[in-house]
């Protein structure tokens, strides 16, 4: 596979779940973040993974990661409610807010373990991992 190929699905991926992951414990009704710790512990395990999935664009993967919840959000309440007053405030927050753990995982990842010459499947696991928590611990929180 060619190196812009894997920069493509390293940036894809990394959008689709840091999208999926913030859209899963995103707002509720009353416009209250809610368990944005799990967020950020479900992003690291998934920038962990994706920098072990895509070593050569490990990046890329990290900037799409953390760029995802700034993108939905807009998205979500600047374009489909844009009566909204607050957004002009949270929006600059939750750019900046979404970048330390995808910075920090993939740094892990590509510092620390790749050097340990681990197999690409552990690696799949720990993005699994993230997109079970994001899919599964918002539901038990809600309730």
């Amino acid at each position: 596979m060619t190196v812009g190929k894997k920069l493509f699905l390293a940036i894809a991926c990394g959008l689709l779940a840091g999208g999926f992951m913030f859209q899963r414990f995103g707002f509720d009704n009353d416009g209250h973040l809610y368990g944005w710790q799990w967020y950020q512990g479900a992003v690291l395990l998934a920038a962990i993974g994706l920098a072990g999935i895509f070593p050569e664009a490990w990046q890329a993967a990290a900037i799409a990661l953390a760029t995802a919840p700034t993108l939905v959000f807009s998205y979500d309440i600047v374009y489909l409610h844009p009566a909204e007053s607050m957004w002009p405030v949270v929006l600059p927050f939750i750019f900046l807010f979404s970048f330390p753990a995808p910075i920090i995982g993939t740094s892990i990842s590509s510092s620390l373990l790749t050097h340990t010459r681990l197999p690409r499947a552990v690696y799949f696991v720990a993005l699994a991992g993230a997109l079970i928590i994001g899919l599964l611990l918002p539901n038990s929180h809600r309730s």
